[in-house]
């Protein structure tokens, strides 16, 4: 599952495997068809032509594939169908951008877009978990959009070695905003291409609450 909302036409989707698409307004999800969805995407007057895959290739590739679940495949195949295929090569768009989880709350029939994240402690004092300031815009960016909160769950891990498991802690974007250091600092080993430049800032660990 996942949901991605492109800056230009101020478009939230879901989707899955089975192709069912949501369109988000005013807090809202409403299920459309992939018809009227790529309608809010104007043709590109020259579009990339597809081209036919050798069975070379085919069969490579099935023989890398078939340790992996037929479900996963599906879900992946159908992101890139959507992405690459429908809207990528042949549709006018923003930049997208990807959301982890979606939670929906029963009593006040509301929904919160979940940033998920795996990382250890930061090294400088004070010591907490950052964000790259790109990714901080794009989700404020979005939060404005939709008008839908966003909360960051990061799983805390012991170093980027071992890579054990600690807690879950969580918190709100703008709780997470209101008390970031002034101070920027170069994202970790997995935050990008190796040699990469990732100018991320930290909030420290005590704004942070436990999920349970």
């Amino acid at each position: 599952m996942f949901i991605t909302s492109f800056e230009e036409q101020n478009i939230t989707y879901r989707s899955c495997s089975n192709l069912r698409i949501h369109l988000s307004t005013t807090h809202h999800f409403h299920e459309t068809s992939l018809e009227t969805f790529l309608n809010h995407f104007p043709s590109r007057a020259n579009t990339i032509q597809p081209q036919q895959i050798s069975q070379s290739i085919v069969n490579l590739w099935q023989e890398k594939l078939v340790g992996f679940a037929f479900e996963s495949l599906l879900d992946l195949y159908v992101q890139r169908l959507i992405f690459d295929g429908y809207i990528g090569y042949s549709r006018v768009h923003g930049i997208p951008s990807d959301i982890d989880a979606i939670a929906y709350k029963a009593d006040t029939q509301s929904y919160t877009l979940i940033e998920v994240k795996e990382k250890d402690l930061s090294k400088m004092h004070p010591q907490g978990f950052g964000m790259d300031i790109s990714r901080i815009k794009d989700l404020t960016d979005l939060s404005t959009a939709t008008g839908l909160a966003i909360s960051y769950v990061v799983k805390r891990i012991d170093n980027q070695k071992d890579r054990n498991f600690l807690e879950w802690k969580i918190i709100s974007l703008q709780n997470f905003i209101n008390h970031l250091q002034d101070r920027t600092i170069q994202g970790g080993s997995g935050m990008g291409f190796e040699n990469g430049h990732y100018p991320t800032q930290i909030c420290p660990y005590q704004y942070f609450k436990d999920l349970k």
